[in-house]
């Protein structure tokens, strides 16, 4: 489950690619990305069937998810991440958050594992110089990058759009992180507070992406996704699972 492993730089990275195949075994992080939603599995099964991932769009950050909502009701941007750090909604760095960090290492492992361009050009969120939210410089400018944002918000709520913290992937344009307006017509519309989604268009759906969302963060969803590549590997190995509702 943890992102910084699979999101390694390159060499370090096809090192264990190579172990996975000259080991014969299996190298699986389901929980990385999206904690037990399915989305590792989709790219896996789609690469596995002779299929080419063309497109990826996904917002992968339940926290970014919490702010815009919070955000939206007109709240203070520095507000909103002193009591999301004090909730354990946010990393005890919330640069982790703003700053885009654990949103690209999401991105960079779901680029690897659809064969597309890991680099990604990000945009923060909102600009953080150190993770001491008590600190007046500090307040001073999420607040105001939160009196930018709420404003996108408000426009696109005029035009009937939303505003999300989205990572693109794509074969021809390549990969970016930042904040967008997506239309109502988009399968990501119409997540609320910690979901989380990904988008996936292949050659062979065309216009009608494969779409995976549901709630992407927290201790059980994680723990499942765990499980769940546990019990891929058990299946891999011979060995029999026993399912249940323990």
């Amino acid at each position: 489950a943890n992102k910084e492993i699979l999101a390694c730089d390159g060499s370090a990275y096809q090192s264990l690619r190579d172990a996975e195949r000259e080991g014969g075994g299996r190298l699986l992080g389901e929980s990385t990305v999206g904690a037990g939603l399915p989305i590792a599995r989709t790219l896996e099964t789609i690469q596995g069937a002779g299929d080419r991932v063309v497109r990826i769009e996904a917002s992968l950050s339940g926290t970014i998810g919490l702010i815009l909502d919070q955000l939206a009701t007109g709240r203070a941007l520095a507000a909103i991440v002193e009591e999301a750090v004090a909730k354990g909604f946010a990393e005890p760095d919330p640069r982790e958050d703003l700053l885009g960090r654990d949103m690209t290492r999401k991105a960079v492992i779901l680029a690897r594992m659809a064969g597309l361009s890991e680099s990604v050009a990000v945009e923060p969120f909102a600009p953080m110089s150190s993770g001491d939210v008590s600190d007046p410089s500090v307040r001073e400018a999420l607040d105001r990058a939160g009196a930018g944002i709420s404003q996108r918000l408000s426009a696109a709520k005029e035009r009937g759009e939303e505003v999300k913290y989205l990572a693109v992937i794509d074969r021809a344009e390549g990969a970016s992180l930042r904040l967008r307006e997506i239309e109502t017509t988009s399968p990501l519309c119409g997540m609320l507070g910690a979901e989380v989604g990904a988008a996936i268009w292949t050659e062979l759906n065309g216009e009608r992406p494969i779409v995976v969302r549901g709630t992407g963060a927290g201790a059980d969803p994680t723990a499942f996704g765990v499980i769940s590549d546990l019990a891929t590997i058990a299946s891999f190995m011979g060995v029999g699972v026993v399912g249940g509702g323990a």
